[in-house]
């Protein structure tokens, strides 16, 4: 899922396959591919936050689950589409080094890191979007999908990894992995970058309204990107979200078969019936799979989430009408000000007027003393 804003609203995941926020035209052409150096091997990765964030939303929150199927199907060519911060891309060179040599492929325009070989591990970095950036990879044992949440994007993974498998000559389909394959992105298509998507496959969408359980359109509030990325506005159909995605991949494909696991946006496993592993990884994933527990902890988690999404609103909006009644109480407050300058400057005007009639009134009282005092003696009027 996208990387959700500690203090509450999501924003989009970094660094990743066709996921990164758009702040304008993505890079063209074809992926840098780089082939890493060797040297010693690197620290176990440090995997437990200080701090969570306030929405669990990373498929690393999930490792207990999918890490046991790569070892359980011998994984040791492993392709991750989207590395997000770099944490899950650590977990997977670690896991391909324990089985004593492999190969680790990240494809992501900007990995969150950069494993170092070494210990029989193979690292290659594909500096690109997918599904483009896989065309030309070598098929793998096992895949992690984790970029763009749209149909679009997930419907051409899924048939770059068919097409891989089928030229390369696997005796089975790979395991694979994929994210978000439940509510919201499930039956909804999400865009970090919707103008890579051609036109035909794009859904009308919107970056400022977000989506809540149970209503198809979108709505002012609810779970958003807040400019990170954009939902399609409608809910179910043909052809939109990442389960929808998968469903009709596996449609005529009767020898795969899909395990959701209800938790954390959901997680989906693809098994080939067939593959010499698969009893195994079934057995490992069954448990959790439409777990009714995890089920309902799931929609009370996002419930929740929406509620305190919805308290924040409310606040914001409070805080907004706050705002406008101090900009009305300062308005009020310059305008009377304006009016005492405009009295006080009256009343300087008048007590200047007084002043002078004053002036007056005084220079006539004394020439009527004067004349007063000497009846009779022609007197000057003083200037006034």
């Amino acid at each position: 899922m996208t990387r959700a804003d500690p203090t509450i609203h999501a924003t989009a995941r970094s660094g990743r396959a066709a996921v990164k926020p758009a702040t304008g035209a993505p890079p063209t052409g074809a992926p840098a591919i780089e082939a890493q150096p060797r040297s010693a091997a690197p620290a176990e990765p440090e995997v437990e936050p200080a701090v969570q964030p306030l929405l669990l939303h990373s498929l690393v929150e999930l490792r207990e689950i999918w890490l046991p199927l790569l070892a359980a199907a011998d994984a040791r060519s492993v392709v991750e589409i989207g590395s997000e911060s770099g944490v899950t891309t650590s977990l997977l060179a670690a896991s391909v080094r324990q089985r004593g040599e492999g190969t680790l492929v990240v494809v992501d325009p900007e990995p969150g890191v950069r494993p170092d070989p070494g210990d029989g591990l193979e690292v290659q970095i594909v500096a690109g979007y997918s599904p483009e950036a896989l065309d030309g990879l070598a098929a793998a044992d096992a895949y992690l999908v984790d970029g763009d949440h749209n149909y679009a994007t997930v419907a051409a993974e899924l048939a770059a990894i068919a097409h891989a498998a089928d030229r390369d000559r696997r005796p089975a389909f790979p395991l694979v992995v994929l994210h978000d394959v439940e509510w919201p992105a499930g039956r909804r298509d999400q865009y970090y970058a919707p103008e890579r998507i051609p036109a035909p496959h794009r859904r009308s969408y919107s970056w400022d309204e977000g989506v809540v359980v149970g209503v198809a359109g979108v709505v002012d509030g609810g779970f958003r990107g807040a400019g990170a990325f954009a939902w399609a506005t409608s809910e179910g159909g043909p052809r939109n979200g990442v389960r929808t995605a998968i469903e009709d991949f596996l449609a005529d494909r009767p020898e795969l078969s899909l395990h959701v696991v209800p938790a954390i946006f959901g997680l989906g496993v693809i098994i080939d019936r067939g593959a010499p592993w698969a009893a195994t990884v079934r057995e490992l994933v069954e448990p959790w799979a439409d777990n009714a527990v995890l089920g309902r902890l799931e929609r009370n988690r996002i419930a929740l989430y929406l509620r305190v999404l919805e308290l924040q609103d409310e606040v914001t909006g409070l805080n907004r009408l706050r705002q406008r009644d101090w900009s009305k109480v300062d308005a009020e407050r310059s305008a009377l000000a304006e009016r005492e300058l405009v009295v006080l400057d009256r009343v300087a005007e008048l007590e200047r007027a007084l002043g002078e009639e004053r002036r007056t009134s005084d220079g006539l009282r004394a020439d009527l003393a004067a004349r007063a005092e000497h009846p009779g003696r022609p007197q000057l009027l003083r200037r006034r």
